[in-house]
């Protein structure tokens, strides 16, 4: 079974060098393709010093945005043979192989559980879910590692102990390994959304197509950055809030429409 990782590189300096380093160590990965979306900093530069055969380099000329930057390199590794599509951010823990026990959970779209650091506490994502009165995506986020208790709603109701998955709403895009027949069923991520809720969009389309969407509980890995704030960065709000509103166009039921674009201009104000 092949397993191949697409690396996404904006400007992400030694995130992106240290994990090709980590992951040419790892026994269950066949290829790292690494896509530079345009970055103006010197990591294309180093990644390009660092020699493995595992390790494939592709440059796009300007930011394509996460969603067709990604579809370059899922492309290339399915006509690599790739069994499993692993789509990475560079800023995770890549101290331990985790690639191989998602690629046999048995999840057609599988993500580890993120633990980030939140208010100085570690928390721990257990996937998406989407609000479909307001038309926003949100994450289900627990205080402990095994947590069945959500700082967030809805309740999913009971899960059984000896279950090593939890259905989500959605996976995210930075952190999951998709097998390759989800993609030769549904096609890529939307190209339409530059960046924020193509990953929505992907499981969506994966779930009404019979494919399952999960977190595997037993796969804990961390999220290396300095600690999960509230943007106030006004390119990303507007990147978010313009895909938001794609999303809402597309799949929010028409009787909420009106309710949720009254809260997207609210938030936009």
């Amino acid at each position: 079974m092949l397993n191949i990782v697409v690396l996404l590189n904006h400007n992400d300096g030694e995130d992106i060098i240290r994990s090709v380093k980590k992951l040419t160590g790892f026994g269950s990965v066949y290829k790292i393709i690494v896509v530079d979306n345009g970055s103006t900093d010197a990591s294309l530069t180093e990644i390009k010093k660092f020699k493995s055969s595992k390790l494939l380099i592709v440059e796009n000329k300007e930011n394509l945005g996460f969603g067709r930057g990604c579809n370059v390199g899922i492309k290339l590794a399915l006509a690599l043979g790739a069994d499993n599509v692993a789509n990475l951010n560079p800023d995770l823990d890549y101290s331990f192989d985790f690639i191989k026990p998602l690629s046999q959970s048995g999840i057609d779209i599988v993500a580890p559980v993120l633990k980030t650091k939140q208010n100085g506490k570690y928390v721990y994502d257990f996937g998406g879910k989407i609000n479909w009165f307001l038309g926003r995506a949100y994450h289900l986020v627990s205080s402990k590692a095994k947590g069945t208790t959500f700082n967030t709603q809805p309740d999913l109701g009971p899960q059984r102990s000896e279950d090593s998955s939890r259905e989500c709403d959605y996976a995210s895009g930075g952190a999951i390994l998709v097998k390759r027949k989800v993609f030769d069923e549904i096609g890529f991520f939307d190209e339409r959304f530059f960046i924020y809720y193509e990953d929505a969009d992907f499981s969506i389309r994966a779930k009404k197509a019979g494919f399952s969407v999960g977190v595997d509980k037993d796969v804990v890995i961390e999220h290396l950055l300095e600690e999960v704030k509230v943007t106030h960065n006004r390119v990303k709000i507007n990147n978010n809030l313009i895909s938001n509103f794609k999303f809402i166009v597309k799949w929010v039921p028409w009787y909420f429409k009106p309710i949720a674009m009254l809260y997207l201009l609210w938030l936009w104000s």
